[in-house]
């Protein structure tokens, strides 16, 4: 007979219950994850959970580093400049109306620094105190937090406005801090207990 009959005919063939891996021709290889890959994320998950127990809602993962809190920062210098000088002009113009001479600018340079003094005051102890982001941190995602994770609060925002000033002295040492900290904190975060993390 030329043909079988329909119940002798070839069974199917019945696909292997495990796939080859890169066998034969046209078959795409399929090559597993390497394992230095798998042993670099379980590494990183065990230092981001490291510490979990202490009390710390935002994990080392979520801390931010050197570059983007400098950045954020720039953002805020110019914003404070800014307050400055508005400030300024308005004590500017209540000195040429008490008859100080325009020409006269040593007048100006103090009342120069007194503005950016109350602007960089008001400013960062306002929100930091208030949302923890100011508008440089708005804009780069970061927020200003205490250490176990809730908000900061005007008391700790005035320790760490008064902690910029140690962490100015010696070449601004103490904000390079962060980048060898193991919390990323500056020495005025460590002055008001305070982490910045991304938002």
């Amino acid at each position: 007979m030329d043909r079988l009959s329909p119940h002798l005919s070839t069974p199917d063939p019945v696909p292997d219950s495990e796939p080859k891996i890169g066998i034969g021709p046209g078959v795409d290889p399929v090559s597993p994850e390497p394992k230095e890959k798998k042993r670099k994320d379980s590494a990183a998950n065990t230092e981001c959970a490291s510490m979990a127990g202490a009390r710390m809602v935002f994990l080392p993962c979520h801390l931010v580093g050197f570059a983007p809190r400098l950045v954020a920062f720039m953002v805020d210098l110019v914003v404070v400049n800014m307050l400055a000088i508005i400030f300024t002009l308005g004590g500017m113009i209540a000195y040429m109306r008490g008859g100080v001479p325009r020409q006269d600018l040593d007048a100006y340079v103090p009342l120069f620094i007194i503005s950016f003094i109350i602007a960089s005051m008001t400013y960062f102890i306002y929100f930091h105190g208030a949302t923890g982001q100011t508008v440089g941190k708005m804009i780069l995602g970061l927020r200003v937090v205490s250490e176990d994770g809730g908000p900061l609060g005007y008391r700790r925002a005035i320790l760490r406005w008064i902690g910029y000033f140690f962490s100015s002295v010696f070449f601004y040492f103490g904000f390079l801090w962060i980048i060898i900290d193991r919390k990323k904190q500056a020495w005025h975060d460590k002055l008001s207990g305070s982490l910045v993390v991304w938002s």
